[in-house]
Order: structure tokens, then C-alpha cells, then sequence
């Protein structure tokens, strides 16, 4: 009898420990935190650079967000509040600049929801050169033609407690018209290269995110290079300064040669693709459609009329590029004797 006691008073207190075990998940359930109902999107970027405009927009399927009475809090200040207003514009500082965004929501029932986002404001600059022909005394951008050799360059600035991070500890990811480029990607790897498609017309589009080892803070920027013909231009010659480069006759183009004159013409080459820096290029000339010797460097034909020499001639000018036999580019233009 005494054993039939102890076994119930254990069988008691069996249940007791379950019923309060029970009761202690039920309530450790009542008090865990819910899931976000609704969340920050940033846009025009996710990773926004330094002085940019940025709008925050909220989006969420657990209650109408139209309906709910919002407020914004900006590093803890409210910013604007009102009913439905589910989007906050805002202007970021500096690099480095940490920024803590708060959304409280109040839905239709009363109940009170709230979210947030925290970023730091991080910056890249990318730079871009063309492996392309193009004289010394032209001061313009070298522009890509194709198959010619591109080289992006990127410049980051990642702020982390008031110092920059140095490009050897930023994390690289590169990507060109939106495949990425793992051989090229990773730590310190601020430099990308690649070679541009075998037609004129198109735009490589380059988009690098840079971040941080843990990756709290990242930046990120895209690019459009676009790809050109190759041209040549050619340009009337003075003995004393070179080509008159203010004066270049392109496709029906005219110059002028008094009865019994000399003159020069230049041809130059521009955004021809290079072979290791240098060019090769040959030049082909034709006058009337006659193929006729340049009288000089390959590049210049030396004309000279005769002194009862009249009328219009026809020249024409071809370049071919050794190094890429895609790049093969003629020119004409006119001669008028007087």
C-alpha cells in the first residue's frame, strides 16, 4: 500500500512537471518576438554613395501599410510621419556617414509594428582607358574600338571609424554586361580588363561592388563604355607647324591647290586598336581611283599641280590596322586646282 503512494505521488508530480514545463513553452511563446511584418527598401541603389538622393520605401503583406499611420526616424529623429506615407526621400553626407533609418507603423487594428535599416555611406569611382591610337597633340579621350584592350580602374572610398579602408582590404566583385568575373574579382583586385566585342555601335556596361571584409559596409557603380568605328581624318601639311589640325577633311571634304602649288595632306589615324602600346598600321592611296605613291612617309601624299592644271580630283585615303584585321577604314575627299 505505502509503495502504491509513492508510485502516485510520483506520477503526481510527473504530471505537475509536465503541466509547468507546458505552461512555461506556452508562455516563452506568447513573448518571442515576431517576425518583421514588413521591411526598408532603398532605391535607386541598395548601397548608396556619398550626396546621393535616395528614397526608403516600405513593403509588407501582414497589414495594409496605406491604411496604417507611419512615422520615419532618421539616426533617431523623426522626419515625417503621416497616414499611408510609406515612402521617405532623403539626401546621404559624406563617406563614412552611418545612417540608422526607423519605420513605426501603426495598422488599422491598433497594433504597432516597427522595422529598421542601418547602412554606412561608401562611394567608388571608376575610371576607364582605352588601349587606342590617337596623335600627341589630340587632347580628347581616347575612345574603344573594337577588339581594342579596356582598362577600368577602380578608386574606392570606404570609411570605417573616421579612416579609409585601404583598396587591399575591400573585397572586389566585377561583373561586364552582367556576367560575373570571378578571375578578376576578389580581395584588392581594383583593376579590371577586358577586350571589347568585334563591333562598332554597342555599349559594355561594368558594375563593380566593393565591401568590406565582413561586408557591413559596400559600394557599388556601373558604367556604359561604349564602342566606336575607328577613323581617319586627313589634314593639309605646313612644312614649318605640321598638319593644320583645325582644318581636317573628312568624307566629301574639299581643299583647294592654285595651278602650280604643292601641297600635303596627313593622314592620322584615330582609335585604332594598339598591340602592346604601338601601332601598324598601312596606307593605301588612290587619286581618281588610281593607287599613286605618297612621295614621302606613308602616311602623307605630296600633290603638285601643274601650272595649266584645272578641275576636281578625287583622293582617297586607306588605312588598314595590322594588329587587328577588323580595323580597315577608308576615307575621300576632293581637290579643287585653280
Amino acid at each position: 500500500m505505502r509503495k502504491n503512494n509513492s508510485r502516485s505521488k510520483i506520477l503526481a508530480g510527473s504530471a505537475f512537471l509536465l503541466v509547468f514545463a507546458f505552461s512555461l513553452t506556452a508562455v516563452a511563446q506568447d513573448y518571442l518576438p515576431e517576425p518583421s511584418a514588413f521591411f526598408i527598401e532603398l532605391s535607386p541603389t541598395d548601397a548608396p554613395g556619398p550626396n546621393e538622393d535616395i528614397t526608403a520605401s516600405l513593403s509588407g503583406f501582414s497589414f495594409d501599410l496605406n491604411r496604417a499611420e507611419i512615422t520615419w526616424l532618421k539616426n533617431g529623429r523623426v522626419e515625417t510621419k503621416g497616414l499611408g506615407a510609406t515612402r521617405y526621400g532623403f539626401r546621404t553626407g559624406e563617406s563614412g556617414e552611418k545612417i540608422n533609418l526607423q519605420a513605426l507603423a501603426t495598422d488599422s487594428s491598433g497594433i504597432r509594428h516597427e522595422t529598421g535599416l542601418t547602412f554606412t555611406v561608401a562611394g567608388v569611382d571608376l575610371l576607364w582607358q582605352a588601349d587606342t591610337y590617337a596623335p600627341a597633340w589630340y587632347k580628347g579621350k581616347k575612345l574603344p574600338s573594337p577588339r581594342s584592350n579596356i582598362t577600368v580602374s577602380a578608386f574606392p572610398q570606404l570609411t570605417s571609424a573616421g579612416k579609409k579602408i585601404s583598396s587591399r582590404s575591400l573585397i572586389f566583385r566585377w561583373s561586364l554586361d552582367d556576367s560575373f568575373k570571378e578571375s578578376q574579382s576578389g580581395a584588392g583586385k581594383d583593376i579590371f580588363r577586358f577586350t571589347a566585342g568585334p563591333a562598332a555601335g554597342i555599349a559594355h556596361d561594368v558594375e563593380l561592388e566593393v565591401s568590406s571584409v565582413d561586408g557591413e559596409i559596400k559600394a557599388r557603380k556601373k558604367i556604359a563604355i561604349g564602342v566606336v568605328s575607328p577613323q581617319i581624318i586627313a589634314y593639309e601639311e605646313d612644312a614649318l607647324s605640321g598638319p593644320k589640325t583645325g582644318l581636317g577633311l573628312k568624307d566629301s571634304g574639299e581643299s583647294f591647290i592654285l595651278a602650280g602649288e604643292e601641297k600635303t595632306f596627313r593622314a592620322v589615324p584615330f582609335f585604332f586598336s594598339l598591340s602592346r602600346g604601338s601601332g601598324n598600321f598601312e596606307y593605301l592611296w588612290r587619286l581618281d581611283g588610281k593607287p599613286v605613291g605618297s612621295g614621302g612617309e606613308p602616311n602623307t601624299l605630296r600633290l603638285k599641280s601643274s601650272s595649266d592644271a584645272r578641275g576636281a580630283f578625287s583622293i582617297e585615303i586607306l588605312v588598314k590596322n595590322l594588329n587587328n584585321i577588323l580595323q580597315e577604314i577608308n576615307q575621300n575627299f576632293g581637290v579643287n586646282v585653280i
